[in-house]
């Protein structure tokens, strides 16, 4: 069906925040290929006028920051709307490229979509968190010679993502965190996602590597990993992933883009309240154990799932992004945010 389309205020944005198996599986949900999952036609009677369908994209839709997208899906959150959602897996930065063009919102990270606006594309708008907090880990293989931060020596590997990303950036503070030298002393190996990542590290291509929620809370519960240390510990205000759109899909497809933040929120709510619920959900969604899922819920603050932008968390993943050299000079936050739930 043809959507419709409205003008998207910072009002209607507001109102809508408020709205209120094991190791090869998991493998598979966090990023080893291209997946996409879709809400099927809201058929229900009385449902809410249908405002057609979009595609999101999002990248490794199996992690931890995508749960509230896949967690609203299978709850019925976007139906409710009369919305259909098609999840794209989609990787990195094109993410961003993907809201330039045919989508109406995604959801890339924080840091690169603040370094794609600093560079230019000054249309990105970001509007609510998926999930706020540093959610990257650092492990590695169990009997291995690294069981903390002051295990690393000279001369070692860490497994980063790409440059100019979280994973990268945390991994140059654990190695300064150990008093060492990035590059200098240990090196940072760029292996893309997490579990092309993690297989380099069982290999011994790196000591430690990174990883994310559900991943390594299988490896862990597996004992095929230790955890050496967690992103949060240098980055007590961060916001991992963020829906971002563009100023010209708000005004051509605001309705469509309001029905996902307001979705997004529900699944926050559910995240908070009932984690059970919400594990169950998740699990379904991203075709993981739901052992796993729960395990992983549980092991996260419940202040990840907050619906509105912290302003702070913006402005260190800005730091974070000079820190890189990816930006530099001031970063335009009050446009940038000019739409965001706040």
């Amino acid at each position: 069906m043809t959507p419709t389309h409205a003008t998207f205020t910072r009002r209607s944005l507001l109102q809508a925040a408020g709205l209120g198996a094991l190791a090869l599986p998991v493998l598979a949900a966090c990023g080893g290929g291209p997946s996409s999952s879709s809400a099927p036609a809201d058929t229900r009677s009385g449902a809410a006028r249908s405002l057609g369908s979009v595609n999101l994209p999002a990248p490794s839709l199996g992690l931890l920051y995508n749960a509230p997208l896949q967690i609203a899906l299978v709850r019925g959150f976007f139906d409710e709307a009369g919305l259909t959602v098609q999840l794209a897996d989609v990787v990195g930065t094109d993410v961003i490229r993907s809201i330039q063009g045919q989508s109406a919102v995604g959801n890339p990270g924080a840091l690169p979509s603040i370094v794609a606006f600093s560079k230019g594309l000054k249309e990105l708008r970001m509007l609510a968190p998926t999930y706020s907090g540093a959610e990257n880990t650092f492990i590695a293989p169990t009997g291995g010679k690294v069981k903390s931060f002051a295990d690393l020596r000279k001369g070692m590997k860490i497994g980063g993502a790409v440059p100019a990303t979280p994973p990268n950036y945390f991994a140059d503070a654990l190695i300064r965190k150990a008093g060492l030298g990035p590059s200098r002393d240990v090196e940072i190996v760029s292996l893309g996602r997490a579990p092309d990542a993690w297989t380099a590290a069982k290999n011994g291509l790196v000591d430690v590597t990174w990883s994310n929620p559900p991943l390594d809370t299988q490896l862990i519960a597996s004992g095929e990993a230790v955890r050496v240390a967690l992103a949060s510990e240098f980055a007590p205000a961060w916001m991992d992933n963020v829906l971002t759109t563009t100023q010209a899909k708000l005004d051509s497809q605001g309705d469509q883009v309001a029905a996902v933040v307001a979705g997004v929120a529900k699944a926050h709510a559910l995240l908070r309240d009932d984690p059970e619920v919400a594990a169950a959900a998740w699990a379904k969604g991203a075709k993981i154990d739901p052992a796993v899922a729960l395990a992983a819920i549980k092991d996260t603050p419940a202040t990840a799932w907050n619906a509105k932008i912290n302003r702070t968390a913006v402005e260190a993943c800005a730091e974070a992004a000079r820190t890189l050299g990816s930006v530099s000079g001031d970063v335009d936050l009050d446009l940038l945010l000019s739409s965001a739930s706040t």
